[in-house]
This record gives structure tokens, sequence and C-alpha cells, in this order.
């Protein structure tokens, strides 16, 4: 039996219209398997390009994100205001 012969890769640039696109899907927080199919184009490919535009890409990473921002800033306010009453009760001795 006869091995079939492996597709060959051929590379496409990005167009301008494909950024809009991805920009777009990356606003909208739909998953990176959808895009992949719908662009035609590997998973890897979308993440390095999205990298290079600077947005992020697929639903878990953005809300990941939003969440570990809203933990340090949490944080930050609570070591924001220790500092504040320990500064208020140095004043007052």
């Amino acid at each position: 039996m006869a091995k079939k012969a492996k597709k060959k890769l051929v590379r496409r640039e990005y167009t301008k219209e494909d950024e809009k696109i991805l920009r777009a899907h990356s606003k909208a927080q739909t998953p990176l398997e959808q895009i992949a199919k719908e662009m035609k184009r590997t998973g890897g490919s979308l993440r390095q390009k999205a990298i290079k535009l600077g947005i992020p890409l697929g639903h878990r990473r953005r809300k990941a994100k939003k969440v570990a921002a809203a933990k340090t800033t949490k944080v930050a306010a609570k070591a924001v205001k220790k500092a504040k009453t320990a500064k208020a009760k140095k004043t007052k001795k």
C-alpha cells in the first residue's frame, strides 16, 4: 500500500482585511479554534500575528488577564490603605 503524499504548506501573507478580522475576533473574545477554522490558518500562526499586533487572542487568555489585573489592583489598594493607616497612627503619637 502506497503512502499518501503530504499536503505541501503554502505560506500566505496577512492582508489588511485579515488583520481587521483578527482584531474583530479579539474584541468579541472568539475561541482560537473557531478563528483558525474560519480563517484557514493554524492557531500558532494566529497567536504570533496577534502578538505582533499587540492584541489578546482567545477568550480564556483575555479573561485571565482581567482577573489577574483585578486581583493585583485589590492587593495594591489594600497595601496603600494599610500604609495610610500606619502613617496616620505615627503622626498621632
